[in-house]
């Protein structure tokens, strides 16, 4: 994943979203609560990252 994004440049914002929704679906969807806890809180971290810059 880009870590410098150009905030003029949303082309890839969609596609970024959709994949952090992804891995949340699939933080959800382990069995061991402790990786699924740390997957989880990164995909939101980065989901709040990127909607404070829309």
């Amino acid at each position: 994943m880009q870590t410098n994004i150009d905030p003029k440049d949303t082309s890839g914002f969609s596609f970024q979203v959709d994949l952090l929704n992804l891995n949340l679906q699939l933080a959800l969807a382990e069995k061991a609560p402790e990786p699924q806890t740390k997957a989880h809180e990164s995909a939101l971290a980065q989901m709040r990252t990127l909607a404070s810059r829309a």
